[in-house]
């Protein structure tokens, strides 16, 4: 077994003078997109200008772990700063735009109407389509779609109250609405 000794404080420092230098030789690597992170270096937590500088870093290319290099934060801080930062800013699937997320309802998908129905449009393929079957009316004979799991019989709701109550002053509806040629 081997011992260790305890390093002198010359050896320490010239153990801190190589990590300072191993650092400085990353930075060396990575070329300065822009002179603004200089700016928002702070010691202290993670500052406004630092996530508006953590967001245009990220526009300019960088990765998460050259960004942290750069300002001097943890790696794992940045992807998680973006993981929320993304949950916020919600985008428009058609145009893109920013989406204004009202706290305690159904998230927005589109900004608009007519992005919502143009995009629709578009893609027809991912409406979820149920299977449909043909039925005929247990009153009136009319033939009518229904989902295959629905247990409907009649075509209407004046079909319903003809054939179980009999009412008769439905029936000048009921022939306004159905034509025998139908």
């Amino acid at each position: 077994m081997k011992l260790h000794r305890a390093k002198t404080r010359h050896e320490r420092r010239q153990h801190h003078q190589h990590r300072q230098a191993v650092i400085q030789l990353r930075l060396a690597r990575i070329e300065p997109v822009s002179p603004r992170f200089y700016v928002c270096r702070k010691e202290n937590g993670m500052t406004v200008e630092q996530k508006k500088c953590i967001e245009e870093l990220r526009v300019d290319g960088l990765s998460f772990g050259q960004i942290g290099i750069r300002l001097g934060i943890s790696k794992n801080t940045i992807k998680s700063y973006f993981r929320r930062f993304e949950e916020r800013k919600k985008r428009c699937k058609r145009c893109g735009r920013d989406l204004v997320q009202i706290p305690k309802r159904k998230p927005r998908t589109f900004c608009s109407t007519q992005c919502r129905k143009a995009w629709w449009k578009d893609h027809r393929e991912e409406i979820c389509h149920r299977e449909v079957k043909r039925l005929a009316c247990a009153y009136c004979g009319r033939t009518f779609d229904v989902p295959v799991n629905s247990g409907r019989k009649y075509c209407g709701h004046p079909c319903y109250i003809l054939d179980r109550f009999g009412v008769s002053y439905l029936t000048d509806e009921i022939s306004k609405n159905t034509s025998p040629s139908q």
